[in-house]
């Protein structure tokens, strides 16, 4: 039991690996630049139009104003874009990132509780 109690203490200390955006959709535009970076590391195609769809409503965010139509273009690309890219995922390059960071993972931490 007091292992238990232990690693919810830990993992209640942990802080994301990625900074939080202000909301959703700009998270949702920096998960799409990572996977989106990820995918031409690893010669994924992605579609033009899903690319175009997303830079045009970067910049609509940018300048303050994304109609409901360009947001239902939006979510629509970011699914179509996750589809392509897998087995890429938001958690698998969260872990990477957090690793190329110098961070040691969850599992590490928990199974080596001497590590940082």
């Amino acid at each position: 039991m007091t292992n238990f109690k232990q690693i919810i203490a830990f993992i209640k200390k942990l802080k994301p690996a990625l900074p939080e955006k202000e909301n959703e959709i700009e998270r949702a535009i920096e998960n799409l630049r990572l996977l989106i970076y990820s995918a031409s590391e690893n010669a994924i195609t992605i579609s033009d139009d899903h690319l175009l769809t997303v830079m045009e409503c970067k910049g609509l965010i940018e300048k303050g104003s994304l109609p409901a139509a360009k947001e239902a273009e939006f979510w629509s690309a970011y699914r179509a874009i996750a589809e392509e890219v897998q087995p890429i995922t938001m958690s698998s390059i969260r872990a990477n990132f957090e690793l190329h960071q110098g961070g040691v993972s969850l599992l590490a931490r928990i199974f080596n509780p001497g590590s940082p």
